[in-house]
């Protein structure tokens, strides 16, 4: 079955098996369901015989931002609210509008697939403002251990980082490897978010596992910075440190000063 216009209508056509998977599109519901393809999903779910989970259509119909496809889906009972995670995928999109169809559900599992960590890591304020208010938990872990704050801090997005401490965010949550949100953020040259973090009293001196400190972290940045000329965001943050009294030593584990 080709991508083309003709294949697609064909799809809504009662002869065709709507629960067949094919080789080039998959599960029809859930190809036409990414494709936004409103007119014709809401035919194929009028016939009764598609398997509604076949091929995660609301996750995808989510991911992709096709409200009107989410809404037609979510009006099915049927429909597995929590397969592959269609909150997380709309919110790492921010897809504001669809995070809050699905919150409107009791079934929505809000942690599943840590959409709030994917909504704080792209910055996308309106959908960490809408999983907050429904519960979401602020301290969330993904595989590495991080949590939002740390992806937010680490990525420089501001608005989001004041969000999750008015909110009561951990600021000195540690990851698998020991980091801090500081340090990612002085490590990643993010200076307003690493800024903030020290107003909001985040420790300086807090060592990973490997030993090193965030200023370590930051004078990496401006030593690998140094052949193409020495970058000011990173002295900047550099300097915010040392106003605060942290000293250049960290040689746990590391071996040597960074400078």
């Amino acid at each position: 079955m080709g991508h083309n216009a003709t294949s697609i209508q064909l799809l809504a056509d009662r002869e065709i098996d709507a629960n067949m998977e094919y080789h080039e599109i998959g599960a029809p519901l859930s190809f036409l369901a990414e494709k936004g393809r409103h007119e014709v999903v809401e035919t194929i779910l009028a016939r009764n015989d598609a398997n509604i989970n076949l091929g995660s259509p609301l996750a995808k119909a989510a991911e992709n931002g096709h409200e009107r496809v989410v809404r037609l889906l979510l009006a099915r009972n049927e429909a597995d609210i929590n397969l592959d995670s269609p909150l997380a995928k709309a919110a790492e999109k921010g897809h504001d509008a669809i995070v809050r169809l699905l919150l409107a559900r009791n079934d929505v599992d809000i942690n599943l697939g840590s959409p709030l960590a994917f909504a704080a890591g792209n910055g996308h304020e309106r959908v960490v403002r809408l999983l907050l208010e429904n519960g979401a938990d602020k301290e969330s872990r993904n595989i590495m251990g991080r949590t939002p704050l740390s992806w937010a801090a680490g990525r420089g997005h501001f608005t989001v980082v004041e969000l999750l401490l008015e909110n009561g965010a951990e600021k000195e949550s540690q990851d698998s490897d020991g980091r801090t949100p500081l340090s990612w953020a002085t490590g990643n040259c993010c200076n307003y978010t690493a800024e903030l973090l020290l107003c909001r009293g985040a420790a300086v001196e807090s060592r990973d596992n490997d030993g090193r400190t965030p200023l370590s972290w930051a004078e990496t940045k401006m030593a690998e910075a140094k052949p193409g000329g020495w970058d000011p965001t990173s002295l900047r943050i550099i300097k915010l440190l040392r106003d605060r009294g942290v000293k250049s030593d960290s040689k746990v584990r590391y071996g040597h000063n960074t400078l």
